[in-house]
């Protein structure tokens, strides 16, 4: 698939071609050996779809695929090129630069600058600016064809590289969003009354009294934390529990049969974690895992339910039986309860006891889906559940299962900005007095038990899709924005930390920019949502705001540029055209510097990388370092201009924005897939 096109001049002694590579390439024809001189001409940003010779063969036309451009190549031939071996025919001579090419060109050039043209054998990489700066053996046709390289100019007086690792550390100071879409009951009290939680690839220990919060990142290579329990799930875990005396964990792999393993710790205190025995589940998928008294567990998920039984190194189950009082369904969640009994919630909102491996009593929970539980064990020996669901009600039962107190999200106004109300976690505290609450929305907040008025806001964030959208106040270092796939513009108070909705959006958004005073918000509408299928009913268009009052001022959707191919273009802003000379431009002094190519930028792509490996970057005010954030989950700090490297990681999805704050104190960061936002502080 690497050549396109091909076509033979009328005279039939020459054939043009091209490649994947931005190449058009000029062969004798016939052209029958392996490494064929030829002759190559750059001018595509992407690859060439088609070739043909007009018919006088004096010139080429040339398409491409993804700059969508069409070039007309003038054949010239220029005496003294023939080869002596074949002085009969026409020689190869390079055609001039392309009319309408989308390169930046410096117009005081002379078109035709007597340069020779690249003269190579297959196979062989030419010496170009690219590849002292990328490297000779890339091979993808982002590094193969770096079509910005030409609108690179170094400063007349660039400032001295310093080779030496960034003098500074990186801290995950905050973390906004609790991310409930993709798990199901992760909020929780530790024994001290402090909220944890897990998201993306981060543990975080909230402490409600003081608003701050204590993070543990789990490196994926190292696993530095207490134990690392290896060696059994070929894929992913799915469900993961403790039993009661904190001596044996059960986890769910995500292979086709979801099979149990048991690691135990005679010691309890999880420094030396072994695996002791395993067996296979059931091929449905997994929901839920929890342990029951006397060395029992209980997992479950869709249409079944096991209870398994520890016995020596040995572990057994047996399924369990709907029978009459239940209807076989979906399982969302489970709880123990009295006397070695079980809880679980079903998709029609049915909250089902079972006795053994048999329901024994069945109650209508909640309007749809029951998707969360939690029991507790009271000083007077009973239990108290609590229950959360679809229609957004949190229930609070007795060990009857008689319901004592609930309320609705919809009826609250302090929980008005709740934006999806599915309950996917419910958590009560060892005072009995408050309950943690998640949902499906990113958000998690404490309610008093009996009222559900609400006492403290924990978290909250973008909730769909990916999010893209990230500015910091120009003038504020301790406010900055976001807007995702969501709809929603959140605004974050570094020093209060909190984070509250902005605005809702009428459309999802991927851009956001604050102006120069911070007194307009500029909104970029629409996006791609894979396999370039664009979404939303406003792509394309920006929206301008006053901020802080969100008063829109007025909507434009701008004439479209066909800008793709990663292509470095220069526009004056009065007039809105392009300024194609990129020498005149070396020795600007850009107030902000956030795109990823550019003559201070070079060293930021790793080798290997594609276009889209590196998503954003941002240098910082004092124009000491350089951030970025790319697909492998990263965020990497250089020297600026950079060269050498630095990494911490956080995000568990491919970050797709970075900034540093006003006062270079902080750099903000954005995940896709895990639209979270993290606040990292930096120190020398």
């Amino acid at each position: 698939t690497d050549i396109n096109a091909v076509h033979r001049c009328h005279s039939g002694e020459l054939v043009a071609t091209g490649d994947d590579f931005g190449q058009v390439k000029l062969f004798r024809y016939p052209a029958v050996a392996k490494h064929s001189v030829s002759y190559s001409y750059a001018g595509h940003s992407s690859h060439v779809t088609n070739v043909r010779w007009l018919e006088n063969d004096t010139h080429v036309i040339t398409t491409g695929g993804l700059d969508r451009t069409i070039m007309q190549w003038k054949h010239v031939q220029v005496e003294g090129h023939a080869d002596d071996s074949r002085d009969d025919k026409i020689p190869l001579v390079p055609p001039s630069k392309p009319v309408g090419t989308t390169l930046c060109e410096d117009p005081d050039e002379d078109d035709d600058d007597g340069k020779p043209p690249t003269h190579h054998h297959a196979g062989t990489k030419t010496d170009t600016l690219g590849t002292a700066m990328f490297g000779a053996d890339v091979g993808d046709e982002f590094m193969a064809v770096k079509p910005w390289i030409g609108a690179i100019a170094a400063p007349s007086n660039p400032p001295k590289e310093n080779p030496r690792e960034p003098e500074l550390t990186m801290r995950l100071e905050w973390y906004r969003r609790m991310p409930p879409e993709v798990s199901r009951n992760n909020l929780r009290y530790n024994a001290d009354g402090q909220i944890v939680y897990h998201a993306a690839a981060v543990g975080i220990i909230y402490d409600r009294d003081t608003n701050t919060q204590k993070i543990r990142v789990w490196d994926a290579k190292s696993g530095a934390t207490l134990c690392v329990l290896t060696g059994f799930h070929a894929r992913g875990v799915v469900s993961v529990t403790f039993s009661h005396d904190e001596k044996t964990i059960a986890s769910v792999g995500d292979d086709d049969d979801h099979s149990l393993a048991i690691w135990e710790d005679k010691g309890g205190a999880w420094s030396n974690g072994r695996l002791m025995t395993t067996s296979k589940g059931d091929k449905n998928v997994n929901l839920f895992a929890i342990a029951l008294p006397r060395q029992a567990f209980v997992t479950g998920g869709v249409k079944h339910i096991l209870f398994w039984t520890l016995q020596g190194k040995t572990v057994s189950h047996v399924k369990g039986q709907f029978g009459k009082l239940a209807t076989q369904q979906p399982l969302l969640c489970a709880c123990s309860f009295y006397d070695q009994t079980t809880l679980t919630g079903a998709d029609n909102g049915d909250l089902y006891h079972w006795t053994g491996h048999t329901v024994t009593k069945s109650v209508k929970a909640h309007d749809g889906s029951l998707s969360a539980l939690f029991s507790v064990l009271q000083p007077d020996k009973s239990y108290t559940v609590v229950s959360g669901g679809k229609d957004g009600k949190v229930c609070v039962w007795n060990q009857s299962l008689q319901q004592t107190s609930s309320f609705s999200i919809d009826a609250s106004g302090n929980l008005s900005s709740v934006r999806a109300k599915t309950i996917k976690s419910v958590a009560l505290d060892s005072t009995f007095k408050k309950i943690l609450v998640g949902t499906l929305s990113s958000d998690a907040f404490e309610v008093e038990v009996g009222t559900g008025a609400l006492l403290k806001t924990v978290a909250g964030g973008h909730f769909m899709g990916e999010t893209w959208g990230l500015a910091v106040h120009p003038l504020d270092p301790t406010a900055f924005v976001t807007v995702g796939d969501d709809k929603i513009a959140r605004v974050y108070d570094r020093q209060a930390k909190t984070s509250v909705v902005l605005m809702e959006l009428e459309d999802m958004a991927r851009a956001i920019a604050f102006s120069p005073r911070g007194t307009m918000l500029a909104i970029g509408y629409g996006g791609d949502v894979g396999r370039g299928k664009k979404k939303g009913g406003k792509v394309g268009a920006i929206g301008f705001y006053e901020h802080p009052s969100t008063t829109i001022v007025f909507e434009d959707h701008p004439s479209k540029a066909a800008i793709s191919g990663y292509e470095l273009l220069f526009c004056d802003t009065t007039t809105g055209k392009q300024m194609k000379s990129a020498r005149a431009l070396k020795d600007v002094v850009w107030d902000t510097w956030t795109c990823v190519l550019g003559w201070p930028v070079q060293g930021i792509w790793p080798e290997f990388a594609d276009g889209t490996d590196v998503n954003a970057t941002c240098a910082s005010t004092s124009r000491t370092f350089v951030a970025t954030g790319d697909d492998s989950s990263n965020v990497k700090v250089f020297r600026y201009p950079c060269l050498t490297k630095g990494v911490r990681q956080g995000h568990c999805s491919h970050v797709t924005n970075v900034r540093f704050t006003q006062d270079d104190k902080y750099i903000v960061s954005t995940g896709g897939n895990d639209r979270t936002t993290m606040l990292w502080r930096l120190s020398d």
